[in-house]
């Protein structure tokens, strides 16, 4: 089984074993954001290079992003997500003192 999974995804791509809690963590995470979807209380708009996006307060905000893409702090920025298969990529949240999470774009 490794073997075609090697076979069919490049080097930056590994093979990710979750923990049982991970898990659990994750599938609590997708519940949340489709909650919110459902409900119509996501938004999210791009303009320029910059993406926008709000959810309900508490809720983590999936996001897969080029690399190069960088989260608008309150001062300043900070390298996004996590490095996989040339993208990153990770459950966001609004920095602090923030409503929206907002990304520059490379």
């Amino acid at each position: 089984m490794l073997a075609d999974y090697q076979a069919l995804f490049a080097d930056n791509t590994p093979l990710e074993n979750l923990a049982q809690a991970a898990i659990g963590t994750e599938l609590q995470r997708r519940a949340a954001w489709q909650a919110a979807l459902a409900s119509g209380k996501v938004t999210a708009y791009r303009v320029g290079n910059t993406v926008t996006i709000t959810a309900p307060s508490g809720t983590q905000i999936p996001v897969t992003a080029p690399e190069g893409t960088k989260q608008q702090l309150l001062l300043g920025t900070t390298t996004f997500g996590t490095a996989y298969a040339g993208r990153r990529s990770a459950w966001g949240t609004p920095a602090a003192l923030q409503s929206a999470l907002t990304l520059k774009l490379p």
